[in-house]
């Protein structure tokens, strides 16, 4: 068993999938599942026992917690694909610690440290590859915001540049440890390892991750406030000098120096303002929350927020704790972060109790630090981080429990209703792990085909997708939308609207689904339930371009040409130097602004009449440069009963 968890922990980094949209995400939880399978297979061949005092401990009690108000939110809610499979995430989470709590219980959870610090290691020497690789292609770039972006694109194995530097950030007290204990090629392994961690931090500047360091650094003069040398500041100082003279080169720096000086407007920011729209959704839902896995999708009711002309699509608050309370009630939310607590206070109390086991120290400043990515990232959604933090807590829980209680004090939990428990939550993890990395190959092909315009292709892949444990996208688009899709541009316009409607069902307030359901209903001559659609779109986003566009052309049918050019104007469109020739937006802003002047030419004077056409044909050569100084005059003077006489004075 020791060496099947040093392989698992060590093998973590290499575990990868091209073949699917998020490379790490669902391979590796497929991997953990795999390796929790093995540990409980290991158990009931050695008939090994689960130690009555581990289901008694207080963190074990408050993820069943969770485990239990997330079950009720997802029966309030409704059972969906997507509540399954978070649901199914907080499960392996619970077994993963009982399974390591109850190993440590026997064995040295030292055997844990070599595995980690190798995998500080390998992530660490793949980020360096890559940066070497890319690094000459990157300086070429002469706009500095570019080659930031192209230099931020680099992550190793952990798909984000946050995420290594937080995963990164976890191994940090195992590497200290090693440095400290072990043989002179281990102290050169982990100072090696420390040395990349700090160097790619500054190359990352993961503003999380830097405070989280700050953080821990002065929890770790608290906890030693008599025992801190000259040269233990020393050498930070030489690290952090020698790193920032290995990238200045980059530039990277000033990027550094800007970041800090927005955090003055912080308000204004757009992680504040998604912070906001999770209150909000809370506070409406307070007690249960809106079930396991539903906050991407409830958030849209509560407001999207910009980045420049562009909608960011958010697939998490970027807050574990007010995610947990958005999905499982306040209840399940104050829980999760009282297990943070309850950890902490153990860290501190075994290094009190005996201050030669410097490990506790160092796991009690890395958590206080964690605590903080926590508010302020995502580290819960990412497998990786779940496994690490896992091993934390089973390490304090076990050594917590050996000073309070005797190991061998009672074994009658080997009874074959709670391993057949365990097993049964083991298997059901596996099978929704299983279908999720199934379905996201099959929808990543739907996608590559869809890109392609094969649309038989879209079909067949998108239906293999669709299973009971994955029927949504890492965009939080229903799968069925790729065949709706697909059968709208085949002209098979029924078959589009039934899973348009589908997935309309599924995912009520994604703009793109709404805006697909909406035309198809449209085509199919239900223009009335159209324009219903249009407008619950216009609710979540006001702006949404194509829906504008659509929804203008079906008064344009109608003959409404006032509301049809007041709708138009209210999209949120590109600046004309980068919009694309004969853009569909130019061409329709065109047509109502030319029928427009046709049905009302004979009520306005001849001089009016004049100006709108020499208006017309000033669009017609420069429709781009036109349609913003249209936009502007619009927005400037707008009234609520507009004509084309006030039109023309207001464009004036």
């Amino acid at each position: 068993m020791k060496k099947y968890i040093q392989f698992f922990l060590a093998s973590l980094p290499v575990i990868v999938s091209f073949r699917t949209s998020d490379p790490v995400l669902s391979i590796r939880y497929f991997y953990l599942s795999i390796f929790i399978i093995g540990f409980f297979l290991f158990y009931a061949y050695k008939k090994i026992s689960i130690n009555f005092f581990v289901l008694r401990s207080p963190v074990i009690i408050l993820i069943l917690i969770i485990i239990l108000f997330s079950s009720i939110s997802l029966l309030i809610n409704g059972v969906e694909a997507e509540s399954i499979y978070s649901l199914s995430r907080l499960i392996s989470i619970f077994l993963l610690i009982i399974l390591f709590t109850n190993y440590f219980l026997e064995n040295d959870y030292e055997i844990v440290i070599k595995p980690i610090v190798i995998f500080s290691l390998i992530v660490s020497l793949i980020y360096l590859f890559q940066f070497i690789v890319n690094y000459e292609r990157i300086m070429l770039a002469q706009i500095e915001w570019k080659r930031n972006f192209e230099f931020d694109k680099i992550a190793s194995t952990m798909a984000n540049k946050n995420l290594l530097s937080s995963i990164l950030f976890l191994t940090l007290p195992f590497n200290i440890i090693l440095l400290k204990k072990e043989k002179i090629i281990w102290k050169l392994v982990s100072t090696f390892s420390i040395f990349l961690f700090f160097t790619i931090l500054l190359q990352t500047q993961t503003k999380a991750v830097i405070i989280a360091i700050l953080l821990s650094v002065a929890s770790y003069l608290f906890v030693n406030r008599n025992s801190i040398r000259l040269k233990h500041i020393l050498i930070s100082i030489c690290t952090l000098l020698v790193c920032f003279l290995l990238f200045e080169k980059t530039n990277r720096m000033d990027k550094l120096y800007n970041e800090i000086l927005s955090l003055k407007n912080y308000q204004d920011s757009d992680r504040f303002k998604l912070y906001n729209s999770t209150m909000n959704l809370i506070s409406d839902n307070l007690l249960f929350g809106v079930g396991p896995g539903n906050w991407k999708i409830d958030i849209w009711k509560y407001g999207l927020y910009n980045n420049g002309n562009s909608k960011i699509i958010a697939q998490r608050p970027h807050n574990d704790i007010l995610w947990i309370t958005s999905e499982a009630g306040i209840i399940g939310g104050l829980t999760y972060l009282m297990i943070f607590i309850i950890l902490i206070k153990y860290a501190y109390d075994l290094y009190v109790k005996d201050k030669s086991k410097k490990i506790f120290a160092f796991i009690f400043t890395t958590l206080i630090g964690y605590l903080f990515i926590s508010f302020v990232d995502f580290p819960l959604e990412r497998v990786t981080h779940n496994i690490f933090f896992c091993l934390i807590a089973s390490i304090l829980i076990s050594s917590k429990l050996k000073y309070v209680h005797n190991p061998n004090e009672e074994r009658t939990l080997n009874n074959r209703g709670l391993l057949l428990l365990l097993g049964t939550l083991t298997i059901f993890t596996t099978v929704v792990s299983v279908n999720r990395f199934v379905g996201e190959i099959n929808i990543t092909k739907a996608i590559f085909f869809k890109n392609k315009k094969n649309w038989k292709k879209v079909i067949e892949y998108s239906k293999k997708s669709n299973n009971s444990f994955y029927n949504m996208d890492n965009t939080s688009i229903p799968v069925k939308w790729y065949s709706g899709l697909a059968y709208y541009n085949l002209k098979k316009y029924n078959s589009a609207l039934k899973y348009f409607q589908d997935s309309y069902e599924l995912n009520p307030y994604n703009s793109n689904v709404l805006n697909n359901y909406a035309t198809t209903l449209e085509v199919t001559g239900n223009s009335n339930r159209a324009k219903e659609i249009y407008n619950e779109i216009f609710e979540i986003d006001s702006t949404f371009k194509d829906a504008r566009i659509n929804f203008s052309a079906i008064l344009y049918n109608e003959k409404k040409y006032t509301e049809a050019f007041k709708s138009i104007l209210k999209s949120n469109v590109d600046p004309y130097w980068s919009r694309k020739n004969n853009d569909i937006y130019d061409i329709y802003l065109r047509n109502i602004i030319h029928a427009w002047f046709l049905e009302e030419k004979n009520d306005i004077s001849a001089y009016n009449r004049f100006k709108v056409e020499k208006l017309l044909i000033k669009h017609e050569k420069n429709p781009k440069i036109m349609s913003d100084k249209i936009r502007k005059s619009f927005y400037k003077k707008n009234k609520s009963e507009l004509n084309l006489k006030d039109f023309i004075i207001n464009f004036e």
